[in-house]
């Protein structure tokens, strides 16, 4: 690969490494906006369980 050759491809990859970080930067930035139905469904849920609903699913379970 002479010179001239090697060139072209560091400025073609330089191309695409630009582009490439340019287009990424545009999808983060971009906003995207979720519908009022759907954020009830983004929220947190409760991770403590309560014990006694699960004591009694068990027992119901286990009897027959």
């Amino acid at each position: 690969m002479n010179r001239k050759e090697f060139l072209f491809v560091v400025i073609v990859s330089f191309i695409v490494v630009v582009v490439w970080i340019a287009s990424n930067i545009y999808q983060e930035r971009s906003n995207v906006t979720v519908a009022p139905e759907l954020q009830g469904a983004l929220q947190s849920i409760n991770p403590n369980f309560d014990q006694k609903t699960l004591d009694k699913i068990s027992q119901e379970v286990q009897s027959p």
